[in-house]
């Protein structure tokens, strides 16, 4: 069994559906409050709604001091993993955050908790959909 991260800073919400549909797999979304000012589409009401039983709102593997303002502090683990843990015998699991790196992040304290019980976890990659919308022109 292997449990993904994920940071969606900077990314679509389209694309992380799309390969989640690819694995068949849900997202949890380990935010302690699941909203983002900055990007409308991160919201737990569109998530939900776009995603449907491919979203999981965890709230237990919320930090506490998400704001920086002290040391990650999970809000409850073991009832946080034993949610993983539940989804993951059935269907792959992909924890989410805002974090764009896994390192310093607390979706890196939720990972190392699962490999100490010998759960493998990854970080996903996207298959980002480009389009020529993206890309600027260069002056010859």
């Amino acid at each position: 069994m292997t449990v993904f991260t994920f940071g969606y800073q900077g990314k679509r919400a389209s694309d992380l559906l799309a390969r989640l549909v690819e694995l068949d797999a849900v997202v949890c979304d380990v935010r302690l409050s699941p909203r983002s000012r900055w990007a409308p589409e991160w919201n737990r009401n569109q998530l939900a709604a776009q995603m449907g039983d491919r979203y999981v709102h965890v709230p237990a593997l919320g930090n506490r001091n998400y704001r920086g303002d002290g040391p990650v502090e999970i809000q409850d683990l073991s009832i946080g993993l034993r949610t993983v843990l539940d989804l993951a015998a059935t269907r792959s699991v992909v924890l989410m955050c805002v974090c764009s790196k896994l390192s310093g992040c607390h979706r890196e304290t939720i990972a190392q908790a699962l490999q100490e019980r010998s759960v493998e976890t990854e970080e996903l990659r996207l298959n980002l959909s480009l389009t020529p919308s993206l890309f600027a022109e260069i002056p010859a």
